[in-house]
């Protein structure tokens, strides 16, 4: 228990701005050493229709000279006999960095030169105490230099909190083979917290609830400081270790018993509280769908469905002013000099230009309103998801307008982008623009205006009209691409009697767009930057032999697969041609073998390579730099796709994968330095700015939910010369001053500014999450998404809607007189109860989590539904 001045506790509970620096809290990190975190302003930001410069600093900068005096401060006990006079601390240990940006480049000399503040700042001031604090005691802490405050603070190290201590924030499933929580930190100047000293010392998992002691167990030695984490040791300094302390763990791999509890070690302090449950992945794969959602374009964003509204952008037809805006050139994305926007073109692309289009229906990519041909990635990943988990997937399970329609809503969401495909094709053939291919492998108006108007003033995407975008011409990637989405749709649609929705012939289109795709390469189709032709015409080759089983794709495949080199490069177009030829009836045992332990070979490297070699237990490529999310997103496709391989065939190889694929999560989730669960809105801290121009506008000062962010970015790489929009620019006000001194996995600052580190992509980062926290989910939920938009328990006919929900839950049943309800947590507690007097109740104030309901009426008989509340 605290207790802080007024104003301390305005600032803290944001009733009042942050005028100066304030301290944000007095914790515990050990029972010698405290840390006394300051936050010294905030930033103005923009607002819709304002220039992105008319931005300022609210606060104080921190008097870091002040805030260095030992004396100043003063630690007193009336419970503790050593500190019964005031004492000072012994040692003090400085960590800063900006966390709160402006777009101001007031002058220039080759950088920005602002002579206004430009940022704001968070500070850790780490205090080494005298003496040990006692655990159950009391403690008061003056400060008398930079700040007058008195702030007093209990110390109990199985209920405070210390920053030292890492889990997995949202949970551990109970059947997870491995279950750790780590103990580690970096303090700036200090370098690693050192821990020999606590060698041994015990760590308990307490209960939440009842404050009693679950588990417990021995704290245990994993990793030096220096210990080797990539391959890129100039890229993460220091000696490319990712924590930049010594690490020790806490192994609970045998403990499964459901509940909440925080993990505890003595003489430091707890964790953050988490979950021991069956479905701790639905909500970080459900949170990740609805911020993938919330990325299309050419839709309005309801209230219902996002917690950011949003008018139609981009849409002819639908956006005002947008009509005609959007033409088609049939200058082709594979024979642009840059996969991006290649200005030294942009006479031919115009010149190339036929007409306007009337389409609509990509995703916006990250801070952008474009598309993409890498945007592809997110159907295969949903489709592949669905197929690979079909029981843990149903309709009415996602916040999504297509909730109702009869298909699952994770294929719904899977065919987003495969209906503008389809729609293009379709529009080409109709205004006489094509010839039967599909082109879009960009959409985009980058080259003909900005994504503000040219006074400067800033607009939202649903009011991007202003400039001519283009769509790119027909091509045999994007055509092949879209024959191997249709065929998989088809697939999926036939294998369990559906029928499309929309009334779209995917089996037609798929084998019409594969002729068209095979008759129409160019002598100079050989590689669309970095990825081969021949992968994509594997890939279409292979869906389409496992629709029909016609023997042309087949040998087609067959003689493609040939050509390959004995190790080929396993891009993301021929993993997915391997695992797509593997689950067919092929009597090739030859190709199906090879085809197979490619992927076997590839996944071993990604899962097992480099994953004792991490202190945290996470997996992803050893090789790949510190960027695009590799601190953030679980970039290990080829690990799930592994263990679905060999999870009937090799029991233990499929043990040795899940556990990986376990603690891989828990580092993304929780474990890494910074305490984060990369997902906006999710666990007990998460990103707060993100680099997306319509969240920043309809956000009211929070991130858009359910985003992953690139976030650390390594330093050998620049975005033109220092200022706001160069993730490099924080170095010039952090301390230590030097990158160089800075831990990798330490390299974000909340720049909302810098695309490098705030911003994200479809595909790279919130596709690849949805499916590993999905594939997880699946592997330990019971089934809870059989039913078209309701849920159903065994043994019971009751069933509930929508599921999962936020506020208002439907009973599906007919409601007799003196019904009775109550609804019980994970934990068996009776959390609400009372007569049920019309079919729905409001569960708007239940936290997060699972519930099961369970009606009893007046003859005795019960009925009972699980259900899932949603964060608010």
């Amino acid at each position: 228990m605290r207790t802080i001045q007024l104003t301390l506790l305005l600032a803290l509970f944001g009733l009042a701005p942050l005028w100066s620096a304030d301290i944000i809290s007095v914790e515990v990190l050990h029972h010698q050493l405290l840390v006394v975190h300051i936050d010294d302003g905030e930033v103005r930001h923009h607002q819709l229709g304002e220039t992105r410069q008319t931005e300022w600093v609210i606060g104080t900068p921190l008097d870091v000279d002040a805030a260095a005096k030992l004396n100043s401060y003063q630690l007193q006990s009336t419970e503790d006999s050593n500190y019964s006079t005031p004492l000072s601390p012994t040692q003090l240990h400085r960590k800063s960095k900006p966390t709160d940006f402006t777009w101001l480049c007031q002058s220039w000399n080759g950088n920005c030169v602002n002579t206004d503040r430009d940022h704001a700042a968070e500070h850790w001031l780490y205090l080494t105490l005298p003496s040990p604090l006692q655990s159950g005691k009391s403690y008061t802490l003056s400060i008398d230099s930079w700040t007058s405050e008195i702030i007093t603070f209990d110390f109990d190290d199985q209920q405070s909190r210390s920053e030292a201590i890492h889990v997995n924030q949202i949970g551990y499933v109970p059947s997870a083979p491995k279950k750790y929580g780590y103990i580690y930190h970096w303090m700036g100047d200090s370098g690693g917290l050192p821990l020999t000293d606590f060698e041994d010392n015990r760590f308990y998992l307490v209960n939440t609830q009842t404050d009693g002691v679950a588990f417990t167990g021995n704290i245990a030695f994993r990793k030096t400081a220096d210990n080797q984490e990539t391959a890129w040791t100039a890229q993460s300094p220091p000696n490319g270790n990712f924590l930049g302390a010594e690490v020790y763990d806490c192994d609970f791999s045998t403990f499964n018993t459901p509940g909440s509890y925080r993990l505890c070690v003595e003489n430091m302090g707890c964790s953050f509280p988490f979950d021991i449950s069956d479905d701790i992945y639905q909500l970080p794969h459900t949170a990740v769908l609805n911020g993938l959602y919330q990325q299309r374009s050419g839709i309005a964003l309801e209230a219902k469905y996002t917690d950011q509204p949003r008018p139609v952008p981009h849409h002819p037809e639908l956006t005002p002013g947008f009509a005609g805006k959007l033409v088609y050139s049939t200058f082709r994305y594979p024979d642009f000099e840059s996969n991006d926007s290649p200005t030294s073109q942009k006479d031919a692309i115009d010149a190339a230009v036929l007409g306007p289009l009337d389409v609509w229906g990509w995703y916006q990519d990250a801070g952008d309103w474009d598309s993409y041909y890498s945007h592809t990635e997110v159907p295969h990943l949903l489709l592949w998801l669905y197929e690979m988990s079909a029981s843990k997937f149903g309709d009415g399970q996602l916040k999504l307008p297509e909730e109702a329609n009869g298909l699952p809503d994770i294929l719904d969401e899977a065919m987003w982008l495969p209906r503008f495909y389809h729609r293009l094709r379709q529009e080409l053939l109709e205004k006489n623009y094509g010839t039967g291919g599909v082109g879009g492998g960009r959409v985009f108006g980058d080259m003909w205006g900005g994504d503000e108007l040219e006074d400067g003033t800033t607009i939202g995407s649903w009011q991007d009209t202003h400039r001519q975008w283009v769509c790119t011409g027909e091509d045999p990637y994007m055509t092949f691409q879209y024959a191997a989405l249709a065929a998989h749709i088809n697939f999926l649609l036939q294998e369990n009697g559906w029928n499309d929705p929309q009334n779209v012939d995917w089996r037609s289109e798929a084998q019409a767009a594969y002729d068209w795709a095979m008759e129409n390469k160019l002598p100079t189709d050989n590689d669309l930057f970095g990825t081969p032709l021949l992968h994509l015409q594997l890939l279409a080759a292979a869906h389409l032999y496992r629709l029909t089983g016609e023997n042309k794709y087949h040998a087609q495949f067959k003689n493609d697969f040939s050509q390959l080199d004995d190790q080929p490069e396993l891009t993301e177009e021929l993993t997915f041609a391997l695992f797509t030829y593997t689950q067919t009836q092929a009597t090739e045992e030859t190709t199906y073998n090879r085809a197979r332990q490619l992927l076997l070979n590839e996944a071993d490297f990604v899962l097992l390579f480099a994953y004792d070699d991490r202190a945290c237990r996470w997996s992803g490529n050893f090789w790949m730099p510190m960027l695009v999310g590799q601190a953030t997103t679980p970039m290990i496709d080829i690990g799930v796709i592994g263990h679905y391989l060999v999870k009937d065939s090799d029991p233990a190889k499929a043990a040795e994968y899940r556990a990986v694929l376990y603690t891989t999560a828990d580092y993304f989730l929780g474990t890494n330095p910074l305490n984060m669960s990369w997902i906006t809105g999710v666990g007990e801290r998460s990103p707060e700015e993100i680099f997306n121009i319509d969240s920043w506008y309809l956000g009211e000062g929070q991130p858009r939910y359910g985003i992953v962010p690139y976030g650390p970015w390594h330093t050998q790489q620049s975005l033109g010369p220092l200022g706001p929009w160069n993730h490099l620019w924080a170095f010039e006000y952090t301390y230590p001053e030097s990158a160089d001194e800075w831990p990798g996995h330490e390299y974000w600052f909340s720049q909302r500014t810098s695309p490098f580190s705030t911003e994200y992509t479809v595909h790279q980062n919130l596709a690849p999450s949805a499916f590993v926290y999905g594939y997880l989910y699946s592997l330990t939920a019971e089934d809870v998404a059989t039913s078209t938009t309701s849920i159903a328990t065994p043994n019971s006919t009751l069933t509930v809607s929508p599921n999962p929900t936020q506020d208002i839950l439907r009973i599906n049943t007919d409601i007799q007189e003196h019904t009775a309800y109550q609804i019980f947590d994970v934990q068996g507690r009776q959390v609400q109860h009372g007569w049920l007097q019309q079919p729905e109740l409001s569960v708007q104030k239940l936290p997060a989590s699972t519930y099961l309901l369970q009606l009893t009426q007046k003859d005795g008989m019960k009925q009972t539904a699980k259900f899932v509340v949603l964060p608010k």
